[in-house]
């Protein structure tokens, strides 16, 4: 399975994400986690905005931190073995109370799901870190593939 990692920078790197994640070559679009509330209501372009919003308040730039996962077209993945990947990823980074947004994606039958977390911590009203990611995210991924049956991907 693959683990791709990004931050999001600015309001308009929000929008243009979300734009991004509808685009018409997907088969299937479903918001799994949000917001705004129950899946007749979510706008998933706001609540990407609003979660750069938060960041904006702490005078902060990179405050999404984003991870796409793509196991294998021949991979398919239970939802509780999404939710253990999750869960997985958020212990490792320490965001396990952080605001998030999930979105599954199906194109050309292939399964995959991109992951927002907020990087504010609204105690401290600083944003946290998550250094060497792609390193971690091996980590992770490696872990996880073992443990589902997976084959390993080379890294």
């Amino acid at each position: 399975m693959i683990l791709e990692a990004s931050t999001i920078a600015s309001v308009q790197h929000a929008r243009a994400f979300a734009k991004h994640l509808y685009k018409s070559e997907n088969e299937i679009v479903e918001v799994w986690e949000s917001l705004s509330g129950g899946e007749k209501q979510v706008d998933f372009t706001a609540d990407l905005v609003d979660l750069q919003l938060f960041t904006d308040l702490t005078r902060g730039r990179t405050g999404i931190f984003h991870v796409a996962i793509a196991p294998r077209q021949y991979e398919q993945m239970s939802q509780e073995q999404w939710q253990q990947l999750m869960t997985a990823i958020a212990e490792e980074f320490d965001l396990l109370e952080q605001m998030r947004l999930v979105m599954y994606h199906q194109k050309g039958g292939r399964q995959h799901i991109h992951v927002f977390w907020s990087l504010v911590d609204s105690e401290r009203g600083k944003l946290l870190q998550v250094g060497r990611y792609k390193r971690r995210l091996q980590r992770v991924a490696t872990e996880l593939e073992k443990e589902f049956g997976h084959a390993l991907t080379p890294r």
